[in-house]
């Protein structure tokens, strides 16, 4: 069972995010509310033995069931220090990829915080997420981490974190397996650090969806430092100037593992590798690089072209 504690208010936030967008099963027959089983959502009354009756009642019963929460979603000073999160997403997912017109419309996110502050995430799994993991939308200072994904490699959509619109995040002691972006950095994210990160297989760690709207904030000042990415796929290019790739060891899904794929009217410059070593199959990987200058130091690749 995950330990919560806030700060935000008297109201004990025990089961409010663990069970948030949460169901021991996908589709709803029986609904169990929090608040039939005692909670008052007032600041005042501690409401954690309802929300663990409502959780113990949802997953004895065989019928399909639904749980509702609290909406709590705009925190301050949460901790939430170890737990599992198991989505049941299988299904959902196997329904998704055989192209059925007939699949739940969307999907839940198993842990998402919105416009919160001081957030930290200690040693908490999550496995076979519905679609994202974690969702960190219009937060600051978040601290993730010794937090462990676990998702097959073809599960759809299955982001391990995201995060957008948000200042101060650092992702820590991290290992993400799963179907998509192991860490996804939206519009509006500056300051962000990511260290002993383990990834794969996914799709790496992406700035994605840039550019969707016309008025679009960037992205400031991300940190990768001692990632090791394994059998990552679809990594996505962007334009990108003075970026330092340090200390990274990774298997590659394909011989061309380095690739920098730059405009012409706007080429990528510089790039800085460090002590890169990565690997296809056993043997050197192959690089590409289009309109793209920069330099090696440290052990890197003998063949860059850089």
């Amino acid at each position: 069972m995950a330990e919560v504690t806030s700060c935000f208010s008297s109201v004990a936030l025990l089961m409010i995010l663990y069970i948030l967008h949460q169901s021991c099963v996908a589709e709803s027959t029986l609904i169990y509310n929090v608040l039939s089983f005692g909670a008052k959502p007032n600041g005042v009354i501690d409401s954690t033995q309802a929300f663990l009756d409502a959780w113990i009642a949802a997953c004895a019963s065989s019928d399909s069931t639904t749980i509702y929460a609290i909406t709590a979603k705009v925190v301050t000073g949460v901790f939430i220090i170890g737990g599992a999160l198991d989505a049941k997403g299988t299904a959902l997912w196997a329904c998704k990829l055989a192209g059925s017109t007939d699949c739940p419309n969307g999907g839940a996110t198993s842990l998402s915080f919105t416009n919160s502050k001081n957030i930290n995430i200690n040693g908490l799994m999550s496995l076979n997420s519905q679609m994202f993991h974690f969702v960190i939308n219009g937060c600051q200072d978040v601290r993730i981490q010794g937090v462990k994904v676990n998702a097959a490699g073809n599960s759809p959509n299955t982001d391990g974190i995201h995060v957008q619109l948000s200042t101060n995040v650092a992702i820590f002691n991290t290992s993400i397996k799963t179907g998509d972006d192991c860490v996804s950095i939206g519009p509006g994210t500056k300051d962000v650090w990511i260290e002993q990160i383990i990834c794969g297989p996914g799709h790496g760690i992406s700035l994605g969806s840039l550019a969707k709207d016309l008025e679009e904030e960037g992205v400031q000042n991300v940190t990768v430092k001692n990632a090791i990415f394994k059998a990552i796929e679809h990594v996505s290019g962007m334009k990108i100037n003075d970026v330092v790739y340090r200390n990274i060891q990774r298997t590659s899904a394909s011989a061309i593992a380095i690739k920098f794929d730059c405009s012409a009217t706007n080429p990528c410059s510089g790039i800085r590798l460090e002590n890169v070593s990565l690997t296809f199959r056993n043997q050197e990987v192959q690089s590409h690089c289009a309109n793209a200058n920069g330099k090696i130091v440290g052990t890197a690749q003998a063949n860059s072209c850089l």
